[in-house]
């Protein structure tokens, strides 16, 4: 099957995921997360990009960019990549692979998008359960922006459009960020029954039936798995439609 194309942002701004191959953890301690920003920084200075917004995960990472042009954006990758593949495997004494397949991008054409794009990025920790605040992980850009703290995001661009009061207002959680988040992890993984299960448990404790049939078919589940994963009378269903 050929590769998908890929769809280029009017704004240059992009969404991009990259995954370790058989989900596979990526960082065992802080010198694999530092090499990975230090190489990720050096390439992005080579190719004109700015790092707008970056949450490096386990076996995952989520990363803002902007591209003076947008056709640099495959370029920069795989020189970033032939680069930092060869440094982490010489520093775990390693051969092959590093990343599954190619890197996932979203472009970013809207500001309300742009927004939500930096708000998901910066609540993954949170929201997998390895902290309580923003704050309260190191390998995410969020203490760049309140702190100056790691110095590899390009903080200069983002204050050029969020002044430091819209920026933490932009990080207030929200009913909406439920909707929002799973619809971007919708586009970016592959999101099983027990996932659309766990969702929906999240959706029970905040809405009333009729609201979440609503949010369900915004969220793009469908009605066979409503009915089928999620134990939704049909007739239910059409009732709220």
């Amino acid at each position: 099957m050929p590769r998908s194309i890929r769809v280029f942002s009017e704004s240059n701004l992009y969404h991009i995921v990259l995954k370790g191959i058989n989900s596979q953890q990526l960082f065992f301690d802080k010198n694999d997360y530092v090499l990975f920003l230090k190489e990720l920084k050096k390439a992005c200075n080579g190719y004109n990009a700015k790092i707008v917004a970056f949450c490096l995960m386990s076996n995952h990472i989520h990363l803002l960019l902007k591209f003076e042009d947008s056709n640099d954006m495959p370029l920069m990758f795989k020189s970033f990549g032939a680069s930092y593949v060869y440094k982490y495997n010489r520093q775990h004494n390693k051969t092959g692979k590093l990343f599954n397949g190619r890197y996932y991008s979203k472009p970013i054409n809207d500001d309300a998008y742009f927004y939500t794009v930096i708000k998901y990025i910066h609540y993954n920790p949170v929201k997998a359960g390895i902290c309580n605040g923003l704050e309260d992980y190191e390998w995410s850009s969020y203490n760049d922006y309140v702190y100056l703290k790691n110095g590899f995001t390009d903080v200069k661009y983002l204050k050029t459009i969020l002044n430091d009061k819209e920026f933490e207002e932009i990080h207030i959680e929200s009913d909406k960020d439920l909707i929002d988040f799973f619809t971007i992890n919708n586009s970016i993984h592959a999101v099983d029954d027990d996932f659309i299960t766990a969702y929906y448990n999240e959706l029970k404790e905040r809405f009333g039936k009729e609201e979440i049939i609503r949010v369900l078919k915004q969220s793009g589940i469908s009605v066979n798995k409503m009915e089928k994963v999620l134990n939704i009378p049909r007739t239910m269903i059409k009732k709220h439609q």
